[in-house]
């Protein structure tokens, strides 16, 4: 049985469901491999996963990586602009509350659902 696809006019990747993946899976790679166009997998009608290209996985991959390093390096200059060198640092401290801080979100985030 060939792979069957769907397409909505709200999007333009192809979309199929997670059991169809499952049993034409080698298919599905050559599909992927030879058209180099992502693949949606959904189960009961919501998207869970997405079957990539890996140049745009690299792509994708690479850039993220980027941003995140840009963004850790400017918290990093943010805070050796505020500290003073002639103050020691406690850095046992600063990680206890740093994880009291973490937790109280998350108590925060849990106590919402």
């Amino acid at each position: 049985m060939p792979l069957a696809y769907r397409r909505d006019a709200k999007t333009t990747e192809p979309r199929i469901p997670a059991t169809d993946a499952r049993v034409h899976f080698g298919e599905l790679l050559q599909h992927v491999t030879d058209s180099s166009e992502t693949v949606v997998i959904e189960r009961n009608g919501r998207e869970v996963a997405a079957i990539v290209p890996i140049d745009a996985y690299r792509r994708e991959r690479s850039g993220s990586t980027a941003d995140l390093l840009h963004e850790l390096r400017a918290i990093q200059e943010g805070w050796r602009s505020r500290l003073d060198p002639s103050v020691p640092v406690d850095a046992a401290r600063e990680i206890r509350e740093g994880h009291e801080e973490s937790d109280a979100w998350m108590d925060d985030a849990l106590s919402r659902r």
